[in-house]
């Protein structure tokens, strides 16, 4: 017999691993995690020494890995942020 409580760790980790967020590449979720501070993008160039273009394409990525459509009654921006929060412990 398996202790509940490890089993729900284990299954809590398994769909860790099953988000879209292990896709990202590091600099991918340090500006996901810009955007989910409310930063412009012309912060997030500026704090990353950086692009605008960069930022762009960097947020395109973002939007593709995570399957983040063009659906016009979601702001993408919105969608993607809500998905890196709720992989924050």
């Amino acid at each position: 017999m398996i202790d509940p409580q490890v089993v729900e760790r284990l299954v809590r980790a398994g769909e860790r691993r099953a988000s879209p967020m292990r896709w990202l590449t590091p600099r991918e979720r340090e500006v996901l995690e810009a955007m989910a501070r409310s930063m412009s993008n012309a912060a997030i160039a500026s704090h990353f020494a950086i692009g605008v273009r960069s930022v762009r394409k960097h947020m395109s990525a973002i939007f593709v890995k995570l399957g983040v459509g063009e659906e016009p009654e979601i702001h993408r921006r919105v969608q993607a942020v809500l998905t890196f929060l709720s992989e924050v412990d």
